[in-house]
Formats: structure tokens, sequence, C-alpha cells
């Protein structure tokens, strides 16, 4: 009688593990080969940034490969509020991220790299201090200090980049190892 309960235990977990992968599986060629799906997930994404930070972001394209925990995303553009007619804040030919799972349970992980090439990033500053940076839509309704994220980065590589300050240009590259950030917003103060 205990044998019986151990094989159904073991065929369940099989059966769990099988289920897990055909669902995987299911995502990867969904992702990869489904242009509906594809565009519907862009636009959630796109819609999320929009509804936090107040910045318009379009993608050209991505591509997500799960055996190795790597995206990356193509012909990247963020709008702030600057007009039509002027250059957008920020915009990158291509953004790889790569991402090491520490513990699952515990929820830890950490970029392995982030590399990005060619970004130009836009500042405009009026005379009257007004700047074309996005505006949150909607203010968090929170109170309490808010940890926004906590950051381990073992390489970052920015590549061609150029930084334009009321039209005055200023290159930048940088390959940074090791990098930790951590970083929070309070709220009550709208600072971080």
């Amino acid at each position: 009688m205990n044998w019986n309960w151990k094989k159904i235990i073991l065929w369940a977990v099989g059966a769990i593990f099988l289920l897990v992968i055909g669902i995987c599986l299911t995502v990867v060629l969904l992702v990869h080969h489904n242009a509906g799906f594809r565009g519907f997930l862009l636009a959630k994404v796109e819609s999320a940034v929009k509804d936090s930070t107040g910045a318009t972001l379009q993608v050209h394209d991505f591509e997500l490969r799960l055996s190795t925990l790597t995206l990356d995303i193509y012909g990247i553009v963020v709008h702030g509020t600057e007009p039509a007619s002027a250059p957008p804040l920020m915009q990158a030919d291509h953004l790889a991220v790569g991402v090491t799972i520490d513990s699952i349970l515990q929820r830890k992980f950490h970029f392995r790299n982030i590399e990005l090439n060619h970004p130009v990033v836009s500042v405009r500053v009026n005379k009257a201090g007004e700047n074309n940076l996005p505006r949150p839509e909607k203010q968090p309704t929170s109170n309490s200090n808010a940890s926004i994220f906590d950051l381990g980065i073992r390489q970052l590589l920015l590549d061609r980049g150029e930084i334009y300050y009321n039209d005055q240009k200023t290159p930048l590259s940088a390959n940074l190892r090791n990098l930790e950030l951590t970083a929070g917003y309070d709220p009550g103060q709208k600072r971080y």
C-alpha cells in the first residue's frame, strides 16, 4: 500500500513537470512565431511604461531566448514631452539583457550583462526651466518609502552613446563590471 502512494506521487510530479515544459514551449512558440501575440505583448509593455513613467515607448522588434534567459530589443524610441518636430528623448539601436537566476524560492536574480548600442539622449530645457522629461500621469498612492530596484549587474556596456543637452553633443562610452546600484523613491517628498 505504501508503494502505491509513492507511485502516485511520482506520476503526479512527472505529469506536473511535463505540463510546465509544455507551457514553456507554448509560450516560446507564441512569442517567436505569432506576430499577433508579439504585437499584443509589445502593446502591453508600451502601455505599462506610459502608465508608470509618462513616457511613450516604441519598439521595433524583440527576441527572447529562454535557453539563456536573454532578451534582445531592437529599435527603441522613448518620447518625453518634446514636440513632434524635435528629436525623441531617447533612442537606441539595440538593448541586450541577460539574467541569471540565483534562487527561485527567494526570488533572487542578477543581470549577467546589459548592453546598450548607440543610445542617443536628447534633453532640452527652455528658458522657463521646463524640460522634455516625461511626467507620470498617475501619481503613486503609497505614502511609504518604496524600493524601486535593488540592482546587481555583472557587466554593463554602453557603446557609441551620445547625449545632447540643448543641442550640445557629448559622446559617451562605458564598460562597467560588477556594478551594484540601489535606489528608492519617497512619494511624500517626490524624490529619489
